[in-house]
């Protein structure tokens, strides 16, 4: 069993592999296509109000503005996040115009893809060992998996309430909120001043949010900002007080405090993996 963890970011995607044991809680809000790959162990999935327990070997599929709780996690897990121009890219050369279009998956859960595990096999081995030529074997693989998608594992259908943000498609009337949420993320924000982006009452706002999303705008606030912390931690050497205020956050006991919630590890102990990963 690989037990080094490790993080790979590049343009069109980005790798995860790590130890649930000391990730066993993860809240997330999917920006990208997001596979989960369960190489051992065990986990809860929370998704769309229904709870289902994922083994070992078994793939969980997350579309993009979709929210989800992993619990009770044990074992170890990849990650594989296809951002949506890396999609669009491969949609046009295999003659589908999906541009404008909601693209879901059309299954959460799998319990068995023998071709899907093999390519998430040799993922684990290339990311791993870091052989020579090893990102191109990776760009390849990834390739093979996105054919695969949009084969077999992805659906698309209009919907005329949907328009294209930063984060792919998103309800119109939530758009302008989306976008001030991330143009302003790294003030204090109210809820009333985000509701007002969207011109809506800040209750019929937070009840149409949640709706849509499946979060609240504060968590979707906090999710923001946790990326962008993220994006810091692994790229600057930056102290955790400035990052703190980068993100939003006055506070830097609270921003530990929201760190923690949502990735199970405290900021010093996010960079201090990915330092681990990067040797």
């Amino acid at each position: 069993m690989i037990s080094l963890d490790w993080q790979i970011q590049q343009p069109k995607y980005i790798l995860s592999y790590y130890n649930l044991s000391l990730e066993p809680k993860i809240e997330q809000f999917s920006f990208h296509y997001t596979i989960y790959y369960l190489v051992s162990g065990s986990l809860e999935l929370l998704f769309d109000k229904t709870s289902k327990i994922i083994n070992s070997s078994e793939f969980i599929f997350i579309s993009p503005t979709k929210s989800y709780k992993i619990s009770n996690a044990s074992g170890y897990l990849l990650n594989i996040k296809i951002k949506r121009d890396f999609l669009n890219q491969y949609s046009s050369k295999l003659n589908l115009d999906w541009r404008g279009e909601e693209i879901f998956f059309l299954e959460t859960v799998v319990n068995k893809d023998i071709y899907l595990e093999q390519l998430c096999k040799q993922i684990l081995q290339e990311a791993t060992a870091k052989s020579i030529g090893y990102q191109l074997v990776l760009d390849a693989i990834l390739c093979q998996i996105l054919i695969d998608l949009l084969r077999y594992k992805l659906k698309c259908r209009p919907n005329p309430q949907l328009e294209i943000s930063r984060v792919g498609m998103v309800d119109r009337r939530l758009r302008r909120a989306i976008e001030y949420i991330y143009n302003n993320y790294h003030q204090e924000l109210t809820l009333s001043e985000i509701a007002e982006a969207a011109f809506l009452s800040e209750y019929h706002f937070a009840h149409l949010f949640k709706k849509l999303t499946g979060i609240t705008p504060n968590n979707y606030l906090a999710i923001v900002r946790i990326e962008q912390a993220k994006k810091l931690l692994a790229n600057t050497d930056q102290s955790m007080a400035t990052i703190s205020l980068a993100v939003g956050y006055s506070s830097q006991s609270h921003f530990t405090k929201v760190f923690r919630t949502f990735t199970g590890l405290t900021p010093a102990k996010y960079r201090e993996r990915l330092l681990l990963s990067q040797e």
